[in-house]
Protein backbone atom coordinates (compact mmCIF):
# COMPACT_ATOMS: atom_id res chain seq x y z
CA UNK A 1 0.00 0.00 0.00
CA UNK A 2 1.20 3.51 -1.18
CA UNK A 3 0.08 6.94 0.78
CA UNK A 4 0.51 10.12 -0.72
CA UNK A 5 -0.15 13.50 1.02
CA UNK A 6 0.09 17.03 0.08
CA UNK A 7 -0.46 18.58 3.59
CA UNK A 8 -0.38 22.12 2.13
CA UNK A 9 -2.64 21.24 -0.89
CA UNK A 10 -0.39 23.71 -3.05
CA UNK A 11 -0.94 21.01 -5.99
CA UNK A 12 3.16 21.01 -7.07
CA UNK A 13 4.02 20.14 -10.64
CA UNK A 14 6.61 17.58 -8.03
CA UNK A 15 7.47 16.47 -4.10
CA UNK A 16 8.46 19.74 -2.05
CA UNK A 17 8.43 19.99 1.81
CA UNK A 18 4.88 19.32 2.73
CA UNK A 19 4.64 16.21 0.55
CA UNK A 20 5.09 13.17 1.53
CA UNK A 21 5.30 9.27 -0.25
CA UNK A 22 5.30 6.10 1.95
CA UNK A 23 5.05 2.78 1.11
CA UNK A 24 4.45 -0.41 3.45
CA UNK A 25 3.77 -4.00 2.66
CA UNK A 26 1.95 -6.86 3.72
CA UNK A 27 5.23 -7.78 5.93
CA UNK A 28 5.05 -4.44 7.58
CA UNK A 29 8.18 -3.30 5.76
CA UNK A 30 8.02 0.35 4.96
CA UNK A 31 9.99 2.55 2.68
CA UNK A 32 10.03 6.37 2.33
CA UNK A 33 10.12 7.57 -1.51
CA UNK A 34 9.26 11.57 -0.14
CA UNK A 35 8.64 12.76 3.53
CA UNK A 36 9.89 11.81 6.86
CA UNK A 37 9.94 8.17 7.87
CA UNK A 38 8.69 9.48 11.61
CA UNK A 39 5.92 10.45 10.51
CA UNK A 40 4.38 7.24 9.04
CA UNK A 41 3.05 4.26 11.51
CA UNK A 42 2.17 1.14 10.05
CA UNK A 43 0.77 -2.48 11.20
CA UNK A 44 0.25 -5.26 9.22
CA UNK A 45 -1.66 -8.79 9.60
CA UNK A 46 -2.92 -11.78 7.62
CA UNK A 47 -7.00 -12.24 6.34
CA UNK A 48 -7.74 -16.16 7.18
CA UNK A 49 -10.53 -18.28 6.40
CA UNK A 50 -12.11 -20.63 9.23
CA UNK A 51 -10.35 -23.49 8.15
CA UNK A 52 -6.64 -20.77 8.31
CA UNK A 53 -6.23 -20.58 4.72
CA UNK A 54 -4.58 -16.92 4.16
CA UNK A 55 -6.93 -14.80 1.81
CA UNK A 56 -5.42 -11.81 2.32
CA UNK A 57 -3.83 -8.98 4.43
CA UNK A 58 -5.41 -5.87 6.28
CA UNK A 59 -2.90 -2.58 6.93
CA UNK A 60 -3.61 -0.06 9.29
CA UNK A 61 -1.62 3.28 8.93
CA UNK A 62 -1.14 6.24 10.61
CA UNK A 63 0.00 9.67 9.50
CA UNK A 64 1.19 12.25 11.39
CA UNK A 65 0.68 16.17 9.98
CA UNK A 66 3.36 18.41 10.37
CA UNK A 67 1.74 20.92 12.29
CA UNK A 68 -1.83 20.92 13.94
CA UNK A 69 -4.79 21.54 11.65
CA UNK A 70 -8.11 22.43 12.42
CA UNK A 71 -11.93 21.02 10.70
CA UNK A 72 -12.77 21.74 7.22
CA UNK A 73 -8.74 21.80 6.47
CA UNK A 74 -8.40 20.37 3.15
CA UNK A 75 -5.63 18.58 1.78
CA UNK A 76 -4.21 16.51 -1.41
CA UNK A 77 -4.83 13.02 -0.80
CA UNK A 78 -4.04 9.94 -2.87
CA UNK A 79 -3.99 5.78 -1.61
CA UNK A 80 -2.89 3.30 -3.84
CA UNK A 81 -2.84 -0.57 -3.70
CA UNK A 82 -0.32 -2.33 -5.22
CA UNK A 83 -1.03 -6.17 -6.81
CA UNK A 84 2.35 -8.56 -6.97
CA UNK A 85 2.19 -11.79 -9.51
CA UNK A 86 3.68 -14.77 -8.23
CA UNK A 87 7.35 -13.25 -9.35
CA UNK A 88 6.93 -10.43 -6.73
CA UNK A 89 7.03 -7.91 -9.20
CA UNK A 90 3.72 -5.08 -9.17
CA UNK A 91 0.83 -6.51 -11.43
CA UNK A 92 -1.39 -3.96 -11.20
CA UNK A 93 -2.49 -1.10 -9.08
CA UNK A 94 -6.16 0.12 -7.82
CA UNK A 95 -6.13 3.88 -6.69
CA UNK A 96 -8.62 5.91 -5.20
CA UNK A 97 -8.29 9.22 -7.23
CA UNK A 98 -5.27 9.30 -9.54
CA UNK A 99 -6.56 8.69 -12.91
CA UNK A 100 -3.26 8.66 -15.13
CA UNK A 101 -0.55 6.99 -12.55
CA UNK A 102 1.24 10.17 -12.16
CA UNK A 103 0.65 10.90 -8.12
CA UNK A 104 4.23 9.31 -7.31
CA UNK A 105 6.19 12.18 -8.90
CA UNK A 106 3.34 14.49 -9.26
CA UNK A 107 1.16 16.01 -6.58
CA UNK A 108 -1.04 18.01 -8.61
CA UNK A 109 -2.61 14.29 -9.63
CA UNK A 110 -3.70 13.91 -6.09
CA UNK A 111 -7.35 13.85 -4.70
CA UNK A 112 -8.46 15.64 -1.85
CA UNK A 113 -9.46 15.10 1.74
CA UNK A 114 -11.34 17.26 4.01
CA UNK A 115 -10.52 16.85 7.78
CA UNK A 116 -13.94 16.50 9.41
CA UNK A 117 -14.68 15.65 13.45
CA UNK A 118 -11.97 16.29 15.64
CA UNK A 119 -12.55 17.63 18.84
CA UNK A 120 -11.02 20.45 19.50
CA UNK A 121 -11.00 20.51 23.78
CA UNK A 122 -9.02 17.42 23.49
CA UNK A 123 -5.48 16.83 23.94
CA UNK A 124 -3.16 16.60 20.96
CA UNK A 125 0.28 14.10 21.11
CA UNK A 126 0.73 13.64 17.33
CA UNK A 127 4.31 15.68 17.57
CA UNK A 128 5.23 14.42 21.16
CA UNK A 129 4.35 10.92 19.33
CA UNK A 130 6.53 12.05 16.49
CA UNK A 131 9.83 12.79 18.94
CA UNK A 132 9.51 10.28 20.92
CA UNK A 133 9.51 7.85 17.47
CA UNK A 134 12.40 10.14 16.24
CA UNK A 135 14.97 9.82 19.59
CA UNK A 136 14.57 6.22 19.21
CA UNK A 137 15.57 6.22 16.19
CA UNK A 138 19.05 8.08 17.09
CA UNK A 139 21.72 5.91 16.92
CA UNK A 140 23.58 6.48 20.50
CA UNK A 141 27.14 5.87 19.00
CA UNK A 142 27.01 8.93 16.46
CA UNK A 143 27.06 11.35 19.36
CA UNK A 144 29.75 12.02 21.78
CA UNK A 145 26.80 13.11 24.55
CA UNK A 146 24.40 11.04 23.82
CA UNK A 147 23.36 9.70 27.09
CA UNK A 148 21.51 13.62 27.09
CA UNK A 149 18.79 11.61 25.54
CA UNK A 150 17.46 9.16 28.06
CA UNK A 151 16.09 10.75 31.04
CA UNK A 152 13.78 13.26 28.46
CA UNK A 153 12.55 9.49 26.74
CA UNK A 154 11.55 8.06 29.40
CA UNK A 155 9.71 11.08 30.88
CA UNK A 156 8.03 11.79 27.05
CA UNK A 157 7.09 7.84 27.05
CA UNK A 158 5.09 7.60 29.92
CA UNK A 159 3.36 11.07 29.14
CA UNK A 160 2.39 9.57 25.73
CA UNK A 161 0.85 6.80 27.80
CA UNK A 162 -0.88 9.48 30.32
CA UNK A 163 -4.87 9.26 28.92
CA UNK A 164 -5.03 12.29 31.77
CA UNK A 165 -1.86 14.68 30.52
CA UNK A 166 -2.82 17.53 30.00
CA UNK A 167 -1.50 19.99 27.11
CA UNK A 168 1.10 21.90 28.97
CA UNK A 169 2.47 18.31 29.91
CA UNK A 170 2.65 17.17 26.23
CA UNK A 171 3.80 20.39 25.21
CA UNK A 172 6.51 20.53 27.54
CA UNK A 173 7.57 16.80 26.90
CA UNK A 174 7.51 18.12 23.10
CA UNK A 175 9.82 20.82 23.99
CA UNK A 176 12.32 18.90 26.05
CA UNK A 177 13.09 16.24 23.36
CA UNK A 178 13.42 19.16 20.99
CA UNK A 179 16.22 20.70 22.98
CA UNK A 180 18.15 17.81 23.93
CA UNK A 181 18.04 16.70 20.16
CA UNK A 182 19.89 20.27 19.54
CA UNK A 183 22.35 19.41 22.06
CA UNK A 184 23.34 16.62 20.72
CA UNK A 185 27.28 16.76 19.43
CA UNK A 186 28.67 14.81 16.53
CA UNK A 187 32.05 15.68 17.15
CA UNK A 188 31.78 18.25 13.81
CA UNK A 189 31.87 21.28 16.10
CA UNK A 190 32.94 23.62 13.22
CA UNK A 191 29.51 23.07 11.38
CA UNK A 192 25.96 24.43 12.19
CA UNK A 193 23.88 21.75 12.97
CA UNK A 194 21.59 20.96 10.04
CA UNK A 195 18.11 22.03 12.05
CA UNK A 196 20.07 25.44 12.82
CA UNK A 197 21.17 26.39 9.63
CA UNK A 198 19.50 29.39 7.99
CA UNK A 199 17.09 29.43 4.91
CA UNK A 200 18.54 31.69 2.12
CA UNK A 201 16.80 31.20 -0.96
CA UNK A 202 19.12 32.91 -2.95
CA UNK A 203 22.23 31.13 -4.60
CA UNK A 204 24.81 31.15 -1.91
CA UNK A 205 27.83 33.59 -2.38
CA UNK A 206 30.76 31.86 -3.79
CA UNK A 207 33.14 34.88 -2.80
CA UNK A 208 31.87 34.77 0.78
CA UNK A 209 33.32 32.71 3.49
CA UNK A 210 31.30 30.92 5.86
CA UNK A 211 32.37 33.27 8.75
CA UNK A 212 31.49 36.22 6.54
CA UNK A 213 34.54 37.19 5.28
CA UNK A 214 34.76 37.77 1.64
CA UNK A 215 37.59 36.66 -1.24
CA UNK A 216 40.07 39.15 -2.29
CA UNK A 217 42.65 37.18 -3.80
CA UNK A 218 43.45 33.89 -5.31
CA UNK A 219 45.29 32.19 -2.07
CA UNK A 220 41.38 33.89 -0.79
CA UNK A 221 39.79 31.55 -3.37
CA UNK A 222 42.03 28.76 -2.70
CA UNK A 223 40.97 28.87 1.01
CA UNK A 224 37.23 29.60 0.22
CA UNK A 225 37.55 26.48 -2.41
CA UNK A 226 38.63 24.06 0.88
CA UNK A 227 36.05 25.24 2.91
CA UNK A 228 33.68 24.40 0.62
CA UNK A 229 34.71 20.75 -0.08
CA UNK A 230 34.34 21.14 4.01
CA UNK A 231 30.99 22.01 3.84
CA UNK A 232 30.27 19.52 1.13
CA UNK A 233 31.91 16.81 3.21
CA UNK A 234 30.29 17.11 6.08
CA UNK A 235 26.85 18.33 4.63
CA UNK A 236 25.86 15.79 1.38
CA UNK A 237 28.67 13.52 0.13
CA UNK A 238 30.31 12.20 2.79
CA UNK A 239 34.04 12.11 3.53
CA UNK A 240 36.85 11.60 0.96
CA UNK A 241 39.48 9.90 2.38
CA UNK A 242 42.97 10.63 2.75
CA UNK A 243 45.16 8.46 0.07
CA UNK A 244 48.33 9.18 2.32
CA UNK A 245 47.01 6.20 4.54
CA UNK A 246 46.58 4.20 1.50
CA UNK A 247 48.69 1.48 -0.77
CA UNK A 248 48.02 1.59 -4.73
CA UNK A 249 48.69 -1.10 -7.33
CA UNK A 250 47.30 -2.59 -10.30
CA UNK A 251 48.07 -5.15 -12.28
CA UNK A 252 47.53 -5.28 -16.55
CA UNK A 253 45.64 -8.14 -18.03
CA UNK A 254 45.65 -7.47 -22.19
CA UNK A 255 42.12 -4.47 -21.71
CA UNK A 256 41.79 -5.62 -18.03
CA UNK A 257 43.64 -3.56 -15.61
CA UNK A 258 43.18 -4.09 -11.86
CA UNK A 259 43.49 -2.12 -9.56
CA UNK A 260 44.22 -3.01 -5.51
CA UNK A 261 44.48 -0.30 -2.73
CA UNK A 262 45.73 -1.74 0.79
CA UNK A 263 45.07 0.31 4.06
CA UNK A 264 45.50 -0.59 7.63
CA UNK A 265 46.31 -4.55 6.56
CA UNK A 266 43.31 -4.90 4.49
CA UNK A 267 43.30 -4.86 0.61
CA UNK A 268 40.54 -4.45 -1.64
CA UNK A 269 40.49 -4.36 -5.69
CA UNK A 270 38.17 -3.61 -8.79
CA UNK A 271 38.93 -3.89 -11.86
CA UNK A 272 38.87 -0.97 -14.88
CA UNK A 273 38.29 -1.39 -18.96
CA UNK A 274 41.15 -0.24 -21.22
CA UNK A 275 40.57 0.91 -24.66
CA UNK A 276 43.46 2.35 -26.29
CA UNK A 277 44.49 4.19 -29.92
CA UNK A 278 45.95 2.12 -32.57
CA UNK A 279 49.59 4.00 -32.88
CA UNK A 280 50.09 2.91 -36.57
CA UNK A 281 47.31 4.84 -37.07
CA UNK A 282 46.89 7.54 -34.65
CA UNK A 283 49.92 9.64 -32.98
CA UNK A 284 50.84 9.65 -29.79
CA UNK A 285 51.57 12.81 -28.57
CA UNK A 286 54.78 13.00 -26.27
CA UNK A 287 54.37 11.58 -22.96
CA UNK A 288 51.05 9.55 -24.18
CA UNK A 289 47.62 9.80 -24.92
CA UNK A 290 44.84 11.72 -23.34
CA UNK A 291 42.61 9.44 -21.53
CA UNK A 292 39.06 9.67 -20.87
CA UNK A 293 37.87 7.88 -17.88
CA UNK A 294 34.21 7.00 -17.48
CA UNK A 295 31.69 5.62 -15.15
CA UNK A 296 29.38 3.20 -16.52
CA UNK A 297 29.98 3.13 -20.57
CA UNK A 298 30.66 5.33 -23.40
CA UNK A 299 28.78 4.16 -26.53
CA UNK A 300 31.79 6.60 -28.68
CA UNK A 301 34.68 4.91 -26.70
CA UNK A 302 36.12 3.59 -31.01
CA UNK A 303 35.45 6.92 -32.11
CA UNK A 304 37.14 8.61 -28.70
CA UNK A 305 40.27 6.35 -29.88
CA UNK A 306 40.23 7.73 -33.63
CA UNK A 307 40.88 11.03 -32.11
CA UNK A 308 43.98 10.16 -30.36
CA UNK A 309 42.00 9.55 -26.84
CA UNK A 310 42.57 6.03 -24.20
CA UNK A 311 39.37 5.50 -23.05
CA UNK A 312 39.30 3.75 -19.43
CA UNK A 313 36.03 2.46 -17.92
CA UNK A 314 34.80 1.61 -14.27
CA UNK A 315 31.82 0.27 -13.48
CA UNK A 316 30.84 1.36 -10.74
CA UNK A 317 29.59 -1.22 -9.20
CA UNK A 318 32.90 -3.29 -8.50
CA UNK A 319 33.66 -0.09 -6.40
CA UNK A 320 30.30 0.88 -4.30
CA UNK A 321 27.39 -1.20 -5.01
CA UNK A 322 24.08 1.17 -5.86
CA UNK A 323 21.94 -0.11 -2.78
CA UNK A 324 21.63 0.93 0.67
CA UNK A 325 23.89 -1.57 2.22
CA UNK A 326 26.82 0.11 0.57
CA UNK A 327 29.29 -2.80 -0.37
CA UNK A 328 31.96 -3.20 -2.77
CA UNK A 329 35.82 -2.43 -2.94
CA UNK A 330 35.49 0.88 -1.16
CA UNK A 331 33.54 -0.13 1.99
CA UNK A 332 35.68 -2.89 2.40
CA UNK A 333 38.26 -0.30 3.22
CA UNK A 334 36.30 2.15 4.85
CA UNK A 335 32.56 0.64 6.72
CA UNK A 336 29.78 3.43 6.52
CA UNK A 337 29.62 4.37 10.28
CA UNK A 338 28.50 5.46 12.98
CA UNK A 339 29.58 9.13 13.28
CA UNK A 340 30.23 12.21 10.43
CA UNK A 341 34.34 11.04 9.74
CA UNK A 342 33.12 7.40 9.25
CA UNK A 343 30.28 8.31 6.47
CA UNK A 344 31.16 8.46 2.67
CA UNK A 345 28.21 7.94 -0.10
CA UNK A 346 27.65 5.80 -3.11
CA UNK A 347 28.64 9.11 -5.57
CA UNK A 348 32.06 9.91 -3.56
CA UNK A 349 33.12 6.60 -3.07
CA UNK A 350 32.82 6.34 -6.66
CA UNK A 351 35.22 9.64 -6.96
CA UNK A 352 37.30 7.72 -5.04
CA UNK A 353 37.38 5.01 -7.82
CA UNK A 354 38.46 7.28 -10.48
CA UNK A 355 41.45 8.74 -8.11
CA UNK A 356 42.25 5.18 -7.50
CA UNK A 357 42.96 4.90 -11.59
CA UNK A 358 44.81 8.08 -10.99
CA UNK A 359 47.15 6.43 -8.87
CA UNK A 360 47.96 3.62 -10.30
CA UNK A 361 48.42 5.74 -13.88
CA UNK A 362 51.11 7.65 -12.05
CA UNK A 363 52.57 4.54 -10.33
CA UNK A 364 53.47 3.28 -13.79
CA UNK A 365 50.55 2.23 -15.36
CA UNK A 366 50.19 5.35 -17.50
CA UNK A 367 54.09 4.43 -18.89
CA UNK A 368 52.99 0.94 -19.59
CA UNK A 369 49.83 1.63 -21.32
CA UNK A 370 51.36 4.80 -23.09
CA UNK A 371 48.66 7.05 -21.25
CA UNK A 372 49.63 10.37 -19.69
CA UNK A 373 47.20 11.26 -16.87
CA UNK A 374 47.90 14.83 -16.71
CA UNK A 375 45.57 14.75 -19.23
CA UNK A 376 42.85 13.69 -18.23
CA UNK A 377 38.33 13.37 -18.85
CA UNK A 378 36.24 11.64 -16.07
CA UNK A 379 32.68 11.58 -17.35
CA UNK A 380 29.31 9.63 -16.91
CA UNK A 381 25.62 10.42 -18.00
CA UNK A 382 22.96 10.60 -14.92
CA UNK A 383 23.84 9.33 -11.75
CA UNK A 384 27.21 8.60 -12.78
CA UNK A 385 27.33 12.32 -14.13
CA UNK A 386 26.82 13.33 -10.21
CA UNK A 387 29.43 11.36 -9.77
CA UNK A 388 31.82 12.76 -12.48
CA UNK A 389 31.15 16.36 -11.21
CA UNK A 390 32.04 14.92 -7.63
CA UNK A 391 34.86 13.37 -8.80
CA UNK A 392 36.59 16.34 -10.74
CA UNK A 393 35.67 18.70 -7.37
CA UNK A 394 37.97 16.27 -4.97
CA UNK A 395 40.85 15.36 -7.14
CA UNK A 396 42.53 18.15 -8.77
CA UNK A 397 44.16 15.77 -11.05
CA UNK A 398 41.56 15.48 -13.05
CA UNK A 399 41.77 18.26 -16.12
CA UNK A 400 38.86 18.14 -17.75
CA UNK A 401 35.10 17.03 -15.63
CA UNK A 402 32.46 16.67 -18.05
CA UNK A 403 28.87 15.68 -15.91
CA UNK A 404 26.37 14.51 -18.54
CA UNK A 405 22.42 15.09 -17.95
CA UNK A 406 23.24 14.92 -14.08
CA UNK A 407 20.33 16.50 -12.57
CA UNK A 408 19.64 17.57 -9.31
CA UNK A 409 22.75 16.68 -6.75
CA UNK A 410 25.09 16.72 -10.08
CA UNK A 411 24.94 20.35 -11.92
CA UNK A 412 21.26 21.34 -11.64
CA UNK A 413 20.96 24.11 -8.78
CA UNK A 414 18.57 23.33 -6.19
CA UNK A 415 16.92 26.42 -5.86
CA UNK A 416 16.26 27.10 -9.44
CA UNK A 417 13.53 24.98 -10.66
CA UNK A 418 11.94 25.22 -13.79
CA UNK A 419 8.71 22.95 -13.51
CA UNK A 420 5.80 24.94 -15.10
CA UNK A 421 7.68 27.05 -17.33
CA UNK A 422 6.86 27.54 -20.79
CA UNK A 423 9.92 27.44 -23.46
CA UNK A 424 9.75 28.11 -27.23
CA UNK A 425 12.35 25.40 -28.72
CA UNK A 426 11.09 26.09 -32.41
CA UNK A 427 14.62 26.24 -33.51
CA UNK A 428 14.92 22.82 -32.53
CA UNK A 429 11.60 21.47 -34.58
CA UNK A 430 9.35 21.27 -31.72
CA UNK A 431 6.82 23.91 -32.95
CA UNK A 432 4.61 23.67 -29.71
CA UNK A 433 5.42 25.42 -26.97
CA UNK A 434 7.23 23.31 -23.90
CA UNK A 435 5.75 23.19 -20.80
CA UNK A 436 8.49 22.30 -18.30
CA UNK A 437 7.21 19.21 -16.05
CA UNK A 438 8.42 17.86 -12.56
CA UNK A 439 12.02 18.61 -11.89
CA UNK A 440 13.56 16.14 -9.78
CA UNK A 441 12.97 17.09 -5.89
CA UNK A 442 15.40 17.13 -2.71
CA UNK A 443 13.08 14.51 -1.70
CA UNK A 444 13.67 12.14 -4.57
CA UNK A 445 17.50 12.28 -3.85
CA UNK A 446 16.49 11.58 -0.19
CA UNK A 447 14.15 8.42 -0.65
CA UNK A 448 14.63 4.67 -0.21
CA UNK A 449 15.98 4.57 -3.60
CA UNK A 450 18.93 7.27 -3.73
CA UNK A 451 19.76 7.93 -0.19
CA UNK A 452 23.04 5.83 -0.04
CA UNK A 453 24.50 8.43 -2.43
CA UNK A 454 24.92 10.73 -0.03
CA UNK A 455 25.33 10.84 3.70
CA UNK A 456 23.00 10.70 6.85
CA UNK A 457 23.54 14.59 7.69
CA UNK A 458 22.05 15.59 4.05
CA UNK A 459 18.83 13.47 4.85
CA UNK A 460 17.81 15.61 7.62
CA UNK A 461 17.65 18.80 5.03
CA UNK A 462 13.76 19.66 4.84
CA UNK A 463 14.13 22.31 2.14
CA UNK A 464 16.83 22.85 -0.68
CA UNK A 465 17.16 26.83 1.22
CA UNK A 466 18.78 25.54 3.84
CA UNK A 467 21.74 23.98 2.50
CA UNK A 468 24.87 25.90 2.61
CA UNK A 469 25.65 25.87 -1.00
CA UNK A 470 24.45 24.88 -4.15
CA UNK A 471 25.65 22.78 -7.26
CA UNK A 472 27.16 26.25 -8.70
CA UNK A 473 29.91 25.76 -6.08
CA UNK A 474 30.66 22.23 -6.87
CA UNK A 475 31.37 23.29 -10.32
CA UNK A 476 33.45 26.15 -8.88
CA UNK A 477 35.77 23.67 -7.34
CA UNK A 478 36.70 22.84 -10.88
CA UNK A 479 37.97 26.80 -11.24
CA UNK A 480 41.66 26.10 -11.67
CA UNK A 481 44.38 27.14 -13.91
CA UNK A 482 44.93 24.46 -16.61
CA UNK A 483 41.54 22.56 -15.24
CA UNK A 484 38.33 22.63 -17.38
CA UNK A 485 34.19 21.74 -16.92
CA UNK A 486 32.24 21.12 -19.42
CA UNK A 487 28.33 20.98 -18.86
CA UNK A 488 25.95 18.38 -20.76
CA UNK A 489 22.73 18.00 -21.03
CA UNK A 490 19.30 17.43 -23.26
CA UNK A 491 16.77 20.06 -23.55
CA UNK A 492 13.80 17.83 -24.59
CA UNK A 493 12.79 14.81 -22.28
CA UNK A 494 14.86 15.52 -19.60
CA UNK A 495 12.93 17.79 -17.50
CA UNK A 496 13.38 15.47 -14.32
CA UNK A 497 17.11 16.82 -14.77
CA UNK A 498 16.27 20.16 -14.71
CA UNK A 499 18.18 21.78 -17.89
CA UNK A 500 17.66 25.52 -17.40
CA UNK A 501 18.60 24.84 -13.68
CA UNK A 502 22.10 23.47 -15.21
CA UNK A 503 22.08 26.47 -16.96
CA UNK A 504 22.05 28.31 -13.96
CA UNK A 505 24.83 26.52 -12.59
CA UNK A 506 26.89 27.52 -15.64
CA UNK A 507 25.96 31.10 -15.23
CA UNK A 508 26.73 31.50 -11.50
CA UNK A 509 29.95 29.04 -11.32
CA UNK A 510 31.28 30.65 -14.38
CA UNK A 511 31.72 34.07 -12.23
CA UNK A 512 34.41 32.20 -10.22
CA UNK A 513 36.05 31.05 -13.54
CA UNK A 514 35.94 35.22 -14.22
CA UNK A 515 37.48 36.16 -11.34
CA UNK A 516 40.54 33.61 -11.85
CA UNK A 517 41.00 34.90 -15.62
CA UNK A 518 40.00 31.46 -16.98
CA UNK A 519 36.42 32.37 -18.62
CA UNK A 520 36.87 29.89 -21.52
CA UNK A 521 38.15 27.02 -18.80
CA UNK A 522 34.06 26.15 -18.55
CA UNK A 523 31.62 25.16 -20.97
CA UNK A 524 28.16 24.07 -21.35
CA UNK A 525 26.34 21.94 -24.39
CA UNK A 526 23.18 21.05 -24.55
CA UNK A 527 21.79 18.88 -27.34
CA UNK A 528 18.28 18.31 -28.51
CA UNK A 529 17.14 15.07 -26.48
CA UNK A 530 18.60 12.11 -25.42
CA UNK A 531 19.62 10.80 -21.46
CA UNK A 532 23.17 10.30 -22.88
CA UNK A 533 26.40 11.52 -24.19
CA UNK A 534 25.61 12.02 -28.12
CA UNK A 535 27.91 11.60 -30.75
CA UNK A 536 27.53 15.60 -31.24
CA UNK A 537 28.35 16.32 -27.64
CA UNK A 538 31.72 14.47 -27.97
CA UNK A 539 32.78 15.71 -31.23
CA UNK A 540 32.32 18.97 -29.36
CA UNK A 541 34.31 17.85 -26.16
CA UNK A 542 37.25 16.38 -28.05
CA UNK A 543 37.34 19.94 -30.14
CA UNK A 544 37.67 21.76 -27.22
CA UNK A 545 40.29 19.44 -25.32
CA UNK A 546 42.34 19.69 -28.68
CA UNK A 547 42.34 23.52 -28.43
CA UNK A 548 43.21 23.77 -25.03
CA UNK A 549 45.35 20.85 -24.61
CA UNK A 550 47.73 20.80 -27.81
CA UNK A 551 46.41 24.71 -29.27
CA UNK A 552 44.91 23.06 -32.12
CA UNK A 553 42.48 24.30 -34.90
CA UNK A 554 39.09 22.68 -34.66
CA UNK A 555 36.03 22.47 -36.79
CA UNK A 556 33.62 22.87 -33.61
CA UNK A 557 32.61 26.36 -32.87
CA UNK A 558 33.55 26.89 -29.49
CA UNK A 559 31.68 29.94 -29.07
CA UNK A 560 28.64 27.72 -28.98
CA UNK A 561 29.89 26.37 -25.85
CA UNK A 562 28.85 30.03 -23.82
CA UNK A 563 24.98 29.65 -25.31
CA UNK A 564 21.98 28.14 -24.84
CA UNK A 565 18.49 28.65 -25.69
CA UNK A 566 17.53 29.86 -22.21
CA UNK A 567 19.27 33.34 -23.72
CA UNK A 568 16.68 33.56 -26.46
CA UNK A 569 13.99 36.75 -25.52
CA UNK A 570 10.86 34.27 -25.75
CA UNK A 571 12.87 32.12 -22.72
CA UNK A 572 14.78 34.50 -21.21
CA UNK A 573 14.47 34.71 -17.37
CA UNK A 574 15.51 38.02 -15.53
CA UNK A 575 17.12 35.78 -12.62
CA UNK A 576 20.07 35.49 -15.11
CA UNK A 577 20.57 39.43 -15.40
CA UNK A 578 22.69 38.79 -12.01
CA UNK A 579 25.56 36.85 -13.97
CA UNK A 580 25.31 38.19 -17.64
CA UNK A 581 26.48 41.80 -17.09
CA UNK A 582 28.83 41.66 -20.10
Amino acid sequence: MEIFLDEANDKALSYRSDDVHYRVNYENRQSVDAGDSFRFFSATDFLKDDSGNITGYIVEAGLLWSERHENDAIMGFELQINDAGADGRRAGTLNIFDKDGTAWSNPSGMGEIILKGRDSSGTYKGMLNYMIKYVESINPEAYVNSEILTEPLEKARAILQDPKAAQEEIDEAEANLRKVVADLSDGGDEFVKVQDLPKNDSLPDPFTFWGGERVETLADWQRRAEEIRRLYQYYMYGVMPDPAVETVGYRIDNNQMTITVEKDGRKASFPAMIQLPDREKTAMPEGGYPVIFVFGWLPQAAYANERGYAVITLNPQYVAADSLPRTGAFYELYPYGNIWTEQTGVLMAWAWGISKIIDALEAGAGMDLSINPVYSLVTGVSRWGKAAAVAGAFDRRIKVTVPACSGAGGMASFRYTSEGKVYDYSSLGVMEPYTMTANEPLSSLQSSAEKHWFNDNFLQFKEAGYLPFDQHLLAALCADEGRYLFITGSYLHEDWTNPPGMWVTYLAAREVFDFLGIRDHIAIYLHKEGHMITDEDLVYLLDYCDHHFYGKDVESDLSALTKSLYLEPQNYDPFFDAYLKD
